[in-house]
């Protein structure tokens, strides 16, 4: 007897501990953020702006769903909350029981699961690896990723004539984020949803409403060079140019400096269209009919109008982004200034101006030979239903070393690359192509046609987490339902001799009854 009273005096003193810390008011933030209160709210709150996003994308493409949601700061910090909220939440019933194993295991995969989302956020990579037939390439191009290469070159005038040539040279990698969208389509407040510019034309005064603001007039770079302000702006932003508006051609004065001419895109977009009526013809009546217009990302090189201040001189210019994806003969069609992606400016005190506009790259440490495009087309269409690449994996260090040979690549079907001397895993994906092209370099015996095919590259050190983090969902979601202790709890103690002797009816069993005989009475006729 007296051990049992030290043994319910143990046990109700280590309660009575537990109770203490848990209702401490230090760790009242805790319990707010680990309730289940919080908990649904908020993930009715991601639910929302995810699909949200969702929408946004369709209308707009998955450049813009990721910029306004998905990498928006404050989407990471409601998954942080998130992954806060389910920790406290385990913590706060700590020491825990046997019939809560299925609870923290499946809590246990969300943390795990939030944690390979993070690592494949911050530490992947990924790119387009855009490869013609019979070409090696290593170089990927990040999509959505853009920087400024600036250059400019001095004379020293502190060198002395045996220090020739007397050139210091001047590099910097200006990093930019203009967004999604072209600057002029951004509303002048942030999430101002009410600013609407009517068309003309049309009588019904179709609307454009504008999301978000970018500032031009954004400064990349501002200091000294050698004793020389500089001064980078950024005026405007294009997301798409017009390749195919005539280029000026380049005065004298330019020519002789080595300026590159400058294209000056419509200062203004308008809109307009008029319905066709029965047999082609325009309607006289005077009415027009609604059409629905969509706004979709486009995909030919941006453009974005700079002002250099250097020496004292300014310029401002357009400079069209240089597109890693054409390669050689492709853009044949345009005119020469419009390939000129290079501004090249000379002040009046010497110093060399250079400026690009680019894509961010990445440098892989393997290169990929394409030996052979399969396209495979509808009958009687041009539509390709089935395409595929077969590559070679090389050293980068050197072309002729072949590390994986006859390596298929089909939609939906991508293949694991181990990168030499890292180990690290990149996954392969078969993208699209272009083509074919007149082969107009080819050599005897080669065709008269050849495609360029572009794959994806993707590093993610964060997939083998995601994995792990839902297989132990799964697996905590498969022991609370093998439980019956976590649903129902454990029986009273109090409960007597007797009481535990007459069969007792399970409270499923109890549930399933009352639901039956509900549907029952739903039924009509019965």
């Amino acid at each position: 007897m007296k051990n049992e009273k030290k043994n319910e005096k143990t046990s109700l003193s280590s309660t009575n501990v537990s109770r203490s810390w848990k209702t401490s008011p230090y760790l009242l933030p805790a319990r707010v953020i680990g309730s289940m209160f919080f908990a649904i709210v908020l993930i009715l709150i991601l639910a929302v702006f995810m699909a949200f996003a969702t929408f946004w994308g369709m209308q707009f493409g998955d450049d813009a769903s990721s910029w306004a949601v998905y990498h928006a700061g404050w989407f990471m910090s409601l998954c942080a909350f998130l992954g806060l909220s389910v920790l406290f939440s385990a913590l706060l019933r700590f020491p825990w029981k046997k019939y809560q194993t299925g609870f923290l295991v499946t809590h246990l995969g969300i943390l795990v699961l939030l944690l390979g989302c993070w690592v494949d956020f911050e530490y992947s990579q990924s790119g387009y690896l855009s490869i013609a037939e019979g070409e090696t390439n290593s170089v990927a191009v990040c999509p959505g990723k853009v920087h400024f290469d600036l250059r400019i070159s001095q004379p020293n005038v502190s060198a002395s004539p045996a220090d020739a040539p007397g050139i210091q040279t001047f590099r910097r990698t200006l990093d930019f984020k203009p967004g999604p969208f072209s600057w002029r389509f951004y509303g002048p407040d942030l999430m101002s949803w009410g600013v609407k510019e009517t068309l003309p034309r049309l009588p019904w005064g179709l609307s454009k409403t504008f999301l978000y603001r970018n500032h031009p007039g954004d400064v990349l770079y501002s200091g000294s060079i050698n004793g020389s302000f500089c001064r980078v702006e950024v005026l405007d932003y294009l997301r798409a140019g017009d390749p195919n508006t005539p280029a000026p051609k380049p005065s004298a004065e330019n020519a002789a400096s080595g300026q590159t001419p400058a294209w000056e895109p419509a200062a203004t977009e308008k809109f307009a269209w008029e319905a066709a009526h029965a047999g082609g013809n325009p309607g006289t009546d005077g009415k027009l009919s609604k059409m629905e217009m969509k706004q979709k990302l486009a995909r030919w090189p941006a453009w974005v109008k700079m002002r250099i201040t250097m020496d004292g001189e300014a310029q401002e210019f357009w400079l069209r982004q240089f597109d890693f994806f054409a390669p050689d003969g492709i853009e044949k069609n345009l005119p020469d200034e419009a390939q000129k992606t290079v501004f090249r400016w000379k002040t009046a005190k010497g110093s060399d101006v250079q400026l690009i506009f680019a894509q961010d790259t990445l440098d892989l440490n393997f290169a990929l030979r394409l030996e052979r495009f399969h396209n495979r087309l509808d009958p009687g269409t041009s539509m390709a239903s089935h395409y595929s690449s077969d590559v070679t994996l090389l050293d980068k260090a050197d072309p002729t070393k072949e590390i994986a040979k006859d390596l298929h690549v089909m939609m939906n079907q991508p293949i694991d690359l181990y990168e030499p001397g890292t180990g690290q895993v990149w996954r392969l994906f078969q993208t699209s192509f272009n083509g074919p092209h007149l082969n107009l370099k080819g050599k005897e015996g080669e065709r008269d046609q050849f495609y360029v095919s572009t794959f994806t590259v993707h590093y993610s050190p964060g997939r083998g987490w995601i994995y792990l983090g839902c297989l132990l969902i799964v697996l905590g979601i498969g022991i609370m339902f093998s439980m019956k202790a976590y649903f129902f709890g454990r029986q009273e103690k109090s409960r007597s001799a007797e009481d535990q002797k007459e069969p007792q009816e399970p409270s499923m069993k109890k549930l399933l009854s009352i639901l039956l005989a509900a549907a029952l009475l739903a039924i009509p006729g019965t």
